[in-house]
């Protein structure tokens, strides 16, 4: 298994320098963290902005108050997106037929269950990973035309699935993988997520040796700060999502139900799952 959190707390130090941490926070404290809320189109992915320099830190300084304070915009962030209730209506911007409102709530309740999740030092609310998760499928599941089922669906989609698991609910994961539906795109991505689904334990006991490799075998090439997905038509992964909520629900995977260890009070245990 190999060590990256030399390279993590380089990559920190150097987001202290000017451009950097110090200068986003000076800007929120400056504009207010809801300047701008009435153009802001995917409140989840402004959520999980913050949720992501969050996990930046925590692995490159677990200690620096840099963490707790973005953590707090996007708590902030997402419990302020949940209570307007008009823009989630049908005729409201988030919540329009038109778009993607299913993935567009879905990246919200994921981005509220790390977020509180990370706050109290507590397991995700599997609820809120559940709801996430369907809302994200059915839309998917429903899309017709390869012009509706490019690599960003097919990602959100798998995604969807990596919170199922998190939530516990094994079978209906293992569901994805029945459906008549060509993963092409992210062929790659799917057979490392579809062979580590159908290898998960579910009686509670801690995987296999094997499990372990087949699950490290990308876990430890993701962890790496530097990473950057491959993309393109041939790529196989196109993984569209921000790294470090990949990270996150790859590190609760493995930390939860490969271990078999516990999430509450152990959040710097699955942080250091992606760091050490």
């Amino acid at each position: 298994m190999e060590t990256y959190r030399r390279k993590w707390c380089v990559r920190f130090q150097a987001s202290l320098n000017p451009g950097g941490y110090g200068d986003i926070i000076r800007k929120v404290q400056t504009d207010g963290l809801f300047a701008n809320w009435s153009r802001v189109w995917d409140p989840g992915d402004l959520a999980e902005t913050y949720l992501s320099l969050t996990v930046d830190v925590l692995c490159g300084d677990p200690s620096h108050p840099h963490a707790r304070t973005f953590l707090q915009y996007a708590k902030q962030a997402a419990d302020r997106a949940l209570e307007e209730t008009a823009r989630w209506l049908p005729t409201g911007d988030w919540g329009n037929p038109e778009g993607s409102p299913g993935t567009t709530r879905g990246t919200l309740l994921r981005a509220k269950a790390f977020a509180d999740a990370l706050m109290a030092d507590a397991l995700p609310n599997p609820a809120y990973l559940i709801e996430a998760a369907h809302l994200v499928l059915d839309e998917g599941h429903q899309a017709r035309g390869p012009q509706f089922w490019t690599e960003v669906e097919q990602s959100i989609c798998l995604s969807a699935v990596q919170l199922l698991l998190i939530a516990g609910e094994i079978d209906a994961a293992k569901e994805v993988f029945k459906w008549r539906k060509s993963f092409e795109r992210t062929r790659h991505y799917y057979e490392w997520l579809r062979d580590l689904t159908r290898a998960i334990p579910e009686s509670g006991q801690v995987a296999s040796h094997e499990v372990l490799s087949h699950f490290d075998s990308f876990f430890d090439v993701v962890r790496d700060p530097a990473w950057v997905c491959p993309k393109g038509a041939d790529a196989g992964y196109n993984i569209i999502e921000d790294h470090n909520v990949l990270r996150v629900q790859l590190a609760l995977i493995k930390q939860r139900l490969l271990l078999g260890a516990p999430v509450a009070d152990h959040w710097q245990d699955v942080v250091d799952l992606i760091a050490a």
